[in-house]
């Protein structure tokens, strides 16, 4: 009888863990992948910027807060989505898989 409860309950937490809701404020993986493509060739430039660290800073800062401005969100809730997807690592992978091919792309077109 035991092990059928254990069984039982085992099954209870697995269909628990895989009925997890994203919360509501956590942003679509496609507008994700959108922001964190801005911010990687934002971050890019900068680093090609011969400047003060500190205007740099400044810089990136203002280059942030456009990137949330097009994309409709704020700091607040791009840092709670990126750390809801960072606990949920296969998501953030194929996330990331589409960073990489927009930057690819990106790339290739500049080259041309």
């Amino acid at each position: 009888m035991q092990k059928y409860i254990t069984i039982l309950f085992l099954l209870i937490l697995v269909a628990a863990a895989c009925s997890e809701k994203k919360p509501e404020n956590i942003l679509s993986p496609d507008v994700m992948e959108a922001v964190l493509t801005d911010m990687h060739l934002a971050e890019g430039f900068l680093n090609t910027r011969p400047s003060v660290i500190d205007s740099l800073k400044q810089l990136g800062v203002g280059y942030r807060e456009e990137i949330y401005k097009k994309h409709q969100t704020n700091q607040q809730q791009f840092k709670a989505s990126f750390d809801y997807y960072n606990l949920h690592t296969e998501e953030l992978d194929s996330i990331y898989a589409n960073v990489i091919t927009n930057l690819s792309k990106l790339e290739v077109e500049y080259r041309k």
